[in-house]
């Protein structure tokens, strides 16, 4: 896993060195911040991994991103972008990779690539890009409870085939690698990303396969607690459409994931997780009210979580937005006797392991988002 690291490394040093350094290449720079502000009216925390919300609030997280991009010639370009976030004090490596253009048709990529088999998952952290303060959280956490495990990112290369048509522009992509994370190592990963669009719809059909190892530098108790899932592996399948048709806007995403485990007899089983949302949106000049259902369940008996959330969507001019949204979230814990791993075990919904929040959950969040 150093290795790939340490090629997604090289690739963003390579991007900055021809940016300081070779007069002929082009040079842009871009970035995005969220102003984020969220509080529940329950004491247990919600989105641990990303935001420790509770009836204290909380602005953890807000993001800070920068971003550039290096065009070599008219084949070769290279991309990178960091990011900052007060939950954790750092300033991470987002992604970065080169990119190929054998023609017009054929692409190569390789370095550190962001996971491009959800609708918004390449662009996730940039909030303006979306209707919503954070994406729908049964789809997109990066809780060990949600579907995808904290993926974001793989360390690796793929081949990317693209045509555009008089209706439609397909893309079909193909990578490999790995990707080591906080809570959890994805290594021998492969996947298969299908996507149509034209300039009302997309639609985006992916597959990821890997096997899942618990990192070393994780404490001793929660690597006890993960053990059982250690050298298994794991599916996801994702299917989304978005479309935007006469100010009407519409979101829908589908994911099914299945992880391996091994439980306390010894014996081989899985955690079946199923997560959706939709999101329907209207237009009225610069403010779009949209609502959104989600939905996240456990197989096996295993933690559920529902949610409605009513919002708003200002535009106050070509780059910035301001946004306010209301959420109603229904968690349940796993079942008494649920053959579940045992990081899953007495966790309601996405909140943090062990807390026991009340039947509903109201989250109230502000935020404004700006791109530059």
């Amino acid at each position: 896993m150093k290795i790939k690291q340490q090629i997604s490394a090289l690739s963003a040093a390579l991007a900055m060195t021809l940016a300081h350094n070779v007069q002929a290449v082009d040079l842009k720079w871009s970035g995005f911040l969220n102003t984020i502000g969220a509080r529940t009216n329950d004491s247990a925390v919600y989105l641990h991994d990303e935001g420790n919300i509770d009836d204290n609030g909380s602005f953890e997280e807000s993001t800070l991103g920068l971003n550039a991009i290096v065009t070599v010639s008219e084949h070769l370009s290279l991309a990178a972008q960091i990011a900052s976030a007060p939950s954790n004090n750092s300033i991470d490596f987002d992604w970065g990779f080169g990119t190929y253009n054998l023609n017009e048709n054929w692409a190569i990529k390789a370095g550190r690539v962001k996971f491009p088999g959800m609708l918004v998952s390449e662009y996730v952290r940039v909030g303006y890009a979306y209707p919503w303060i954070r994406p729908p959280e049964a789809v997109y956490s990066a809780s060990m409870a949600a579907p995808a495990m904290g993926l974001d990112a793989y360390d690796g290369g793929a081949l990317v085939y693209q045509v555009f048509g008089d209706n439609f522009d397909y893309s079909a992509e193909v990578y490999g690698g790995g990707r080591a994370t906080d809570m959890m190592d994805f290594d021998k990963m492969y996947g298969l990303v299908l996507r149509a669009s034209n300039d009302i719809l997309t639609l985006v059909g992916s597959a990821n396969w890997s096997t899942m190892a618990v990192p070393g530098s994780v404490d001793p108790m929660m690597a006890a607690m993960m053990n059982d899932i250690a050298g298994q592996d794991m599916l996801m399948l994702n299917a989304g459409i978005t479309a935007d048709w006469n100010d009407f806007v519409l979101y829908a995403e589908y994911v099914r994931s299945t992880s391996d485990f091994v439980d306390t007899m010894g014996r081989n089983d899985s955690v079946d997780i199923t997560s959706w949302y939709t999101t329907l949106g209207y237009r009225f000049g610069n403010l779009m009210p949209h609502v959104t259902y989600q939905s996240l369940e456990h197989g096996n008996g295993g933690l559920e979580q529902t949610g409605w959330t009513a919002g708003l969507r200002y535009d106050l001019g070509r780059s910035t937005a301001l946004k306010l949204e209301w959420q109603r979230i229904e968690p349940k814990e796993a079942n008494a006797g649920a053959n579940v791993p045992m990081m899953l075990k007495n966790q309601f919904g996405l909140f943090e392991h062990l807390s026991t929040p009340s039947d509903e959950v109201d989250l109230v969040s502000v935020a404004v988002n700006f791109t530059f």
